[in-house]
């Protein structure tokens, strides 16, 4: 189509496009503004031919116009239309997979090739990411160059990010356990990125995916083992230009236990990266910190540390924004692990016993500075922690919060006071009045 990046730009630029996502939401405005439109256009159509004496062409017009706009809802009336105006029946396949994911309590993700589906399960503890729209936003820059070219298919440039040296390393570092093949029985994904059968033959080449059996006939589930937590520690720091870069050192080094900055990503200096390299390559490894976190919300973890005394890494697997910011607590929770959340090896245990803590317990606290909060794997936050910013201690705690959430917060707590006052004040004159006819 003629300008298809039209509305992207218009999305991203023009203020209040970003009200509506996607273009079909303008509908219910077009369709309003036509029916007015029409209407009026007709009724003129009709009175001037009436002042003419044509009734008989005025009528006519008039069935024509009805005739029409009955016509028009045949599909809706038949149901031919489909879409939201028809119930759907959710199949077997995917509330299997529902079940199957909602009962494994640790976090993790899952990878949809090459795209989410309609009735597939995701929520906090188990998010779902789209194949074909993490190449197009925080997997960009793992995009493999010669794959990039606008004549090689959408197919192609879908696997291609899952058969780099470096894409099992992408995956753990994202958390993705499961990467799920969908099944489309609405005919809404492969029309538009391709063969499912390719897709599949492409999964099934991938030396580290394993197939696995939970009673699906047509969703097809792959496990990737050795993912990492929503926060983990690496074991290294690595300063790249690009992905051609990336590629040499997946060659040559074990990726698993380190942190990727990019060069291109603003704030990334190399002398800075070099010294943080430097120091958790000569510290203690971080492994023997016993390390524990937990989601309070979607906007508020809470990172449980002991028995640190060297500079670590803390990488928090979300997407890189200024606005989350770590806090130092300067006490230790009391240990109240849920051993329903321990994974075999971890160098960071999910432990869902750790206590919420109260609301307002960082608003007054300092966070740790925005120069060491970096953006490392192309997408992720990472602060680097030293033993002064904990005032040397060996066991604290670190908050991760989103701080946009208080300004909400803020939000609630004066329009609740808003409302009191307004009800004490109507109840008040209400009193008043009643005293006022008595007397």
């Amino acid at each position: 189509p003629p300008l298809p990046d039209l509305y992207r730009w218009l999305y991203e630029n023009f203020p209040g496009f970003n009200l509506f996502r996607y273009a079909d939401k303008f509908y219910l405005i077009i369709a309003l503004s036509y029916s007015v439109l029409i209407g009026y256009t007709t009724n003129a159509f009709f009175e001037r031919l009436k002042e003419q004496h044509r009734n008989a062409a005025a009528h006519i017009l008039l069935i024509v116009v009805c005739f029409l706009a009955l016509w028009n809802a045949k599909p809706l009336l038949t149901k031919e239309i489909g879409t939201l105006f028809v119930p759907q029946t959710i199949p077997e396949d995917y509330l299997v997979l529902k079940d199957y994911v909602y009962e494994q309590g640790e976090y993790f993700r899952t990878l949809w090739v090459p795209g989410g589906h309609r009735f597939g399960f995701f929520n906090f503890n188990h998010p779902a990411l789209s194949t074909v729209t993490q190449i197009q936003s925080s997997w960009r820059q793992y995009m493999p160059t010669e794959k990039s070219k606008r004549y090689t298919s959408v197919e192609e440039q879908i696997v291609s990010i899952l058969e780099q040296p470096y894409s099992n390393f992408l995956l753990d570092s994202a958390s993705v356990k499961y990467i799920i093949l969908p099944s489309d029985p609405l005919d809404e994904i492969y029309r538009y990125y391709g063969s499912r059968d390719y897709f599949k033959s492409s999964l099934e080449k991938v030396p580290y995916f394993e197939r696995v059996d939970i009673g699906t006939k047509e969703v097809l589930i792959y496990n990737n083992d050795g993912y990492k937590p929503r926060i983990y520690i690496p074991s290294s720091a690595l300063y790249i230009s690009d992905v051609e870069e990336l590629v040499d050192l997946a060659d040559r080094l074990a990726l698993a236990d380190s942190a990727v900055f990019f060069e291109s990503d603003a704030g990334n200096k190399k002398y800075n990266i070099e010294e943080i390299n430097r120091t958790l390559i000569g510290s203690k490894s971080p492994e023997a910190m016993l390390t524990e976190w937990r989601m309070i919300n979607p906007t508020k973890y809470r990172v449980v540390v002991r028995g640190v005394s060297n500079p670590f890494l803390l990488v928090f697997s979300e997407n890189f924004s200024r606005g989350w910011k770590a806090y130092i607590v300067g006490h230790t929770s009391r240990r109240e692990r849920d051993e329903t959340y321990l994974p075999d090896v971890r160098v960071i245990i999910q432990n869902n016993g750790l206590p919420s803590g109260s609301l307002w317990e960082t608003w007054l606290k300092e966070p740790l500075p925005d120069h060491e909060h970096f953006l490392v794997n192309g997408y992720a936050n990472a602060w680097y922690i030293r033993p002064e910013d904990a005032g040397e201690r060996k066991d604290y705690e670190v908050i991760i919060e989103y701080w946009p959430q208080k300004l909400f917060y803020i939000g609630l707590a004066v329009s609740g006071a808003t409302l009191l006052a307004c009800l004490a004040y109507l109840g008040y004159d209400f009193l008043r009045s009643r005293q006022g006819k008595r007397t």
